[in-house]
């Protein structure tokens, strides 16, 4: 995991990191590493950072672990809840638009396809129901979703 420090060129000025999130000494080395990471690509999707960053460094319950550290020092966030990010896909108000001869159960769009999203329990969770909707929704929700947020 200490790659992480090593591989972020703290001078450079398009990665803008706070010189006081490098120096907190309430945080672990890998916690400070994990929100550099965060803080560098906006909106960094938690699935795209276990599959990427730590598959070979980390195991999931050590990278869990230094999210819950970053939470509870408010230094990130994850995205809106589920019942948010499915409302924001609803707002739309997309009805009869798009071309195709299905509907999306949410933004209610024509389209030539359907994804079997798990709802309103993940399919994480143990989830086995899924509700039909259109590609755009289910990209949009998981992007509202499944985001860590840097609040520093």
């Amino acid at each position: 995991m200490h790659w992480i420090l090593h591989k972020i060129n703290i001078n450079d000025p398009f990665t803008r990191i706070p010189n006081e999130l490098l120096q907190r000494e309430d945080l672990t080395y890998e916690a400070r590493g994990l929100l550099t990471l965060i803080h560098m690509y906006a909106n960094l999707e938690q699935q795209h950072l276990k599959e990427t960053y730590y598959t070979s460094t980390c195991r999931e319950e050590k990278l869990n672990r230094i999210l819950q550290e970053l939470q509870e020092f408010s230094l990130i966030k994850v995205g809106l809840s589920p019942q948010e990010a499915k409302n924001k896909c609803i707002s739309k108000e997309m009805l009869g638009q798009g071309q195709g001869p299905l509907v999306c159960s949410w933004c209610h769009c024509f389209t030539y396809t359907l994804h079997r999203h798990h709802w309103p329990i993940s399919q994480q969770e143990g989830g086995t129901e899924t509700v039909p909707i259109c590609p755009t929704c289910h990209a949009e929700y998981h992007a509202l979703h499944d985001r860590l947020v840097c609040l520093s």
